[in-house]
């Protein structure tokens, strides 16, 4: 009976060592700075310019797709 209660107050001082490294690591990355703050510091893409990017790669893609589309053997019978 001695040893069960020793290994369980064992056990619990290894669980809460445990928890409280675990919350020391979470406090030491909260403190890091984030990884994307550095991109921040460049200059924005205006909003024009990211709407004629996307719709350059819409064009492609319908493109792309017609090219498939014409490429392939009717099932159609």
């Amino acid at each position: 009976m001695m040893i069960a209660a020793v290994a369980y107050v064992f056990i619990s001082v290894l669980l809460i060592a445990a928890a409280m490294l675990l919350f020391l690591k979470a406090l030491q990355m909260f403190r890091m700075p984030a990884p994307f703050a550095k991109r921040s510091l460049k200059p924005r893409v205006g909003v024009a310019t990211r709407q004629v990017d996307l719709a350059n790669d819409r064009q492609e893609i319908v493109e792309m797709l017609e090219r498939q589309f014409h490429s392939s053997p009717s099932t159609d019978l």
